[in-house]
């Protein structure tokens, strides 16, 4: 079993984010690192993180400069060979983390499975495949980062996220490592939902 790391990055998200690190301790995969790297919330949320303490392997609650920063606080801290990015609304599905330890492949750098786009009020889910091919910067990509899992060693090779974008740096990052070269594949399976 490779080390998987899931990081979870939250602010404010006493709401939803027990429902998060619920769906990521109840894995039950042998090889797993977690972190939360908390914006310096001041509502509930970590007094819900502090429940799981005993499952929780790194926890960092300070202010950040953007979800950027904060993707790339928990990418530095993360101690696996895959490192996860599962928001503080979003829940990874059961046996996610097995799919990903089946497709290991040393040469790959990207594992890209299915998202669910899940509407709460309704309990409808849509399923989305991932784009593969990032040749050119656009707007429209199905990026999903929820169920891309990327190697950490990528991100030593290809850089981190940029910390002056506020929105689609994980477009850009994609695009970024596919025209390095990186290696995709593809987990035809659904690995977490995307809360609308």
């Amino acid at each position: 079993h490779p080390r998987i790391t899931i990081v979870t990055i939250t602010y404010n998200s006493e709401a939803t984010i027990e429902d998060t690190i619920r769906s990521i301790t109840e894995q039950g995969y042998p090889a797993l690192e977690y972190v939360i790297i908390d914006g310096g919330s001041t509502d509930r949320t970590l007094d819900v993180i502090r429940k799981y303490n005993d499952r929780i392997q790194v926890v960092v609650s300070e202010p950040d400069n953007g979800i950027s920063d904060a993707f790339n606080k928990g990418i530095i801290h993360a101690s696996g060979e895959i490192v996860g990015i599962i928001n503080s609304d979003d829940i990874l599905l059961p046996g996610a983390l097995q799919k990903v330890a089946e497709h290991y492949e040393s040469q790959v750098d990207v594992y890209s499975g299915l998202i669910l786009f899940w509407n709460e009020k309704s309990g409808e889910t849509f399923p989305s495949y991932p784009e593969m091919t990032f040749d050119r910067l656009r707007l429209q990509y199905g990026v999903a980062h929820p169920a891309r899992f990327i190697r950490k060693d990528a991100y030593q090779r290809y850089g981190l996220y940029r910390e002056d974008l506020h929105y689609m740096m994980d477009v850009e990052l994609l695009c970024r490592f596919y025209k390095q070269g990186a290696r995709f594949l593809l987990i035809e399976e659904p690995l977490a939902k995307f809360r609308i």
